[in-house]
Order: C-alpha cells, then structure tokens, then sequence
C-alpha cells in the first residue's frame, strides 16, 4: 500500500471504485426537514459497561443531584471515554436495564429524573486550540466523550493516537459524509446547517494529526450539502463527491474510492496513515475543544409511515425510543414494528423503552405496506449474486451453510470475521435467505468463542503461575 500514490489520486481528484455494493431505492423523504431540538426527556438511561472498563469507578450514587454534561464515570481502560449526564436531575437507580439489542440483553446502567431545570456544567472552551500542545487537545476530545457517531462507535482519540504513531508520514484525514444508508438524512442535514462547525472540526483534527491532505466524502445524491460544505471549507480542504452507492459509507469502501487504497482485514485505517470519521464525530470535536461542551446528544432521523410527522431531530442520549416517537406521533398498527438504524443495517427493537445511545442514527415505524413481512425462504441456488454484491469480497452462501450447520470454525475460514452486515447479500438473493440475519447471529458466536478461548488462556495462564509457585515453596522447605 502506497501513501504517496493515495495522496497523489487525492490531489488528482480521481475515484476507484469498489467491489460490488447495490443501488436500493434512496427514500430520502426528510432531507428537506431541518433539525429541531426535542424538549429534555423526564427520564433518561444511561449504559455504563462501555465506559467503565478496567478499574473504571463510577463517581455517582443513587440519590445524587447532576447536572447535564456533568461526569457520571471515570474510565482507566485507555479505549473507553468518561460517560455524561444528558439532563440535569436525581440519580434514581443504577441497574440492569434493557438495552437497543436485537436479543434485548440487558445491562448496568444509570437513570436519571428530570428535575425540569435543565441545568448545566459550565462550558469549558479552549479559544486558543491552535497554540496548544496535541496532547491537551486530544485530553480534550477523549474527557469530553468523544466517539464515533456513524454507528460503529470507535473511541476518537484512540483512533488519532494510532494515525499519529503509524509509521508513515504525512497522512490522510476523510471526513465521511457519504450517509448512504436509505433513509437516513441526519449527516445532510448536519452538513447544510452546521457546515462552518463541521469544516473547523476538519481543521482540528488535520491539525492533531499533521495529516497532508484533508478531504470530506459526499455522495452526489446531496448537492445542497456538497455546496455548503465547499463554501465553509474554502482552501482548508478538499470536497470529493462519490457515486451514490450502497455502502460506500463503510470506512474501508470510502478509502477504496477516495485514495485506491485497498486496505486487508485485520489491519488498522489508521496503521496506514488514513483517519475516516463521521460529520457528526467532526462535529463533536469542534464542541468539545472550541466550545467545551460534552457529547450529551445527537441528530437522529425519524421516518415511517406510522408517524404523524418524520423528520431530524437533537435528540439527548439516554432518552427512550417511546418518548421521540411519542414527539412524532406514532399511531402503531397490529404487531408494529420499531427499526433501529436504517433500512438495511437495522434491526427491530424487542422493547420502544430502550434508550438512544451514540451508535443510533435512525428510527423507523413502518407500515405492513412499506415493510411486509419476509417472503418464505427457498434453497439456495447457488446463483452467486450474493458473491458478486459483497463489498468484502466473501462469499456469503459458504458462510450461511456453515453458519446454519454451526460449523464455526469453517464460518470463520470463509472470512465471517470480516462481515459488515451491510445486507448487500440478502438484497439480492433470489431465494430471499436470511443471510445478514443468520451474519449477526455468527458473528455473536464467534465473540463467544473467542472471548471463551482468552478465557481459558487467562486460566492456563493462573495455573501455571500456580503449580510454578508450589513448586517454589517446595524447594524452599
């Protein structure tokens, strides 16, 4: 992999393309709907696993009065952020809660009342961000909870600190605005509204990085946001407009087009010299350096045809999917579905209390005719469609056999691994087979398998430790 010939296609301007992908139809019905700002939720649930980590403490107790953007916890684990109140009021409980999980797991979390004040921490904004050493800002960024909000959720600051210690110089920082997910409009209409925010965001991260070129990825189906976005960047960066096409938002995709970079599995974006972060995550950052302010909310779109209205919306994390449907006017049918996510990343929700979190980007209520239900599946045909859709390269018929028979050590031969669940393959399979379905369940396996393994590994490891320190006393005595 080349540096200075992805650099050199960036100045150039030219694209590559990507293995397969699929042009669903856009449904982009909210791209028109400016952002509005939901009023405080009365309660709010706030998962606490992800941001406690490894001899993380928790620095609040039932019965506790908070304040929104106040901290909640303080992480030791060095690829994990501090958690944030969203609104200001009593710590009512911490417990298991159910969480936005197709299984409906559950898991430690903080709920927090309302007081209807709406207090908050004093911003603590850094005016002079340029004179300031690297390793203040990215403090900055990763005390402000800072991660990525395209829906993977990868720490920001950890993220840069890998780029910065890659063994290559100069460098290339994608600011990715392709949002194609059908649907969901939020990064549209983030970039058309808070484009000026967005570009000195790219400012602060190309400084932190050094990074040689700068470039924000929009796909030209958003010709509103591609003119915003030129007009705010001006010379402090480039915009590059991608054919529209499904999922050219996936980080490895996007690097594919802008640079011809075509970066393996199991090696790092940032291990090459190459940092990809959401519109949102930009934004993010400019608020925690320049403004000084927490991530305590996010845009998500709302849409379906069970709504009274669709739209974005600010939305504070922790609220529940009931209360910003509630504020839509969901008129439910019989055996109403509730999608968290777009269209095809999405999955249906078990429970509509389950709280937003920094990975939603999307909300849908659809009808019977807008969503009918999965047609029956038939055999596979082995037509290798699904094969010729997947934007990695697998073949997705191998790891359904294998998945379906529990083989999981052939699943993961074929390279299950290295699924996005991009549903690229159940789209075009002509038998209408489950595949990023069964994907997500093989993908589970394969954690457990794996974190069973490390495991057993720490036990060996004990007991090794163990019978070694015997066998001292031993010829000690």
């Amino acid at each position: 992999m080349d540096l200075r010939k992805a650099l050199g296609q960036v100045a150039a301007g030219t694209l590559s393309r990507i293995h397969g992908g699929i042009r669903p139809k856009e449904l982009k019905r909210t791209a028109a709907s400016m952002i509005e700002v939901l009023p405080p939720p009365y309660l709010i649930t706030l998962p606490l696993e992800r941001h406690l980590g490894r001899g993380g403490r928790l620095l609040v107790r039932v019965g506790d009065h908070v304040k929104a953007g106040q901290r909640l916890t303080e992480p030791q684990d060095p690829n994990l952020v501090p958690l944030h109140a969203s609104i200001s009021g009593e710590v009512t409980a911490i417990g298991a809660q159910e969480l936005a999980h197709p299984s409906g797991f559950t898991e430690q979390c903080v709920t927090i009342k309302s007081d209807g004040k709406d207090e908050a921490v004093e911003p603590a904004p850094l005016p002079n961000w340029e004179s300031l050493p690297r390793e203040e800002l990215l403090a900055r960024i990763r005390g402000m909870g800072v991660e990525g909000l395209g829906g993977a959720q990868f720490q920001t600051e950890r993220k840069l600190r890998y780029a910065i210690a890659a063994p290559v110089e100069g460098g290339i920082f994608i600011a990715n605005g392709a949002e194609c997910e059908p649907m969901v409009t939020c990064d549209d209409r983030l970039m058309q509204e808070r484009a000026a925010d967005i570009a000195l965001g790219m400012r602060i991260i190309r400084h932190v990085l050094g990074s040689s070129e700068c470039v924000i990825a929009i796909e030209d189906n958003k010709p509103a946001a591609i003119a915003a976005m030129r007009e705010a960047l001006q010379d402090a960066g480039r915009v590059v407009a991608i054919p529209t096409l499904y999922p050219s938002g996936a980080s490895r995709n996007l690097i594919r087009i802008v640079t011809g970079l075509e970066i393996p599995y199991g090696v790092h974006t940032t291990s090459v010299g190459v940092v990809v972060d959401n519109v949102g995550t930009v934004l993010a950052v400019k608020e925690a350096v320049v403004d000084g302010l927490p991530l305590t909310r996010r845009v998500i779109t709302v849409d379906g045809e069970c709504l009274g209205g669709r739209g974005n919306a600010w939305v504070r994390l922790g609220a529940s999917v009931r209360s910003v449907l509630s504020h839509y006017h969901l008129n439910p049918e019989r055996r109403q579905r509730i999608i968290l996510g777009g269209p095809m990343m999405g999955f249906t929700l078990p429970s509509i209390d389950v709280p937003i979190t920094k990975s939603a980007t999307c909300i849908i209520a659809p009808s019977a005719t807008e969503l009918p239900p999965d047609p029956p599946s038939t055999n596979c045909v082995r037509c290798g469609r699904c094969a010729r859709a997947c934007p990695s390269r697998l073949e997705p018929y191998r790891i359904y056999a294998f998945s379906r028979a529990k083989d999981h050590a052939h699943a993961r031969e074929c390279g299950v691994l290295d699924c996005t669940l991009c549903g690229c393959c159940s789209f075009t399979c002509p038998s209408k087979l489950p595949l990023a379905a069964q994907f997500r369940y093989e993908l589970a396996a394969q954690r457990a398998l794996i974190d069973k393994s490390r495991r057993a590994e720490r036990a060996r490891e004990r007991m090794a430790a163990h019978e070694a320190r015997v066998a001292e006393e031993q010829r000690v005595r």
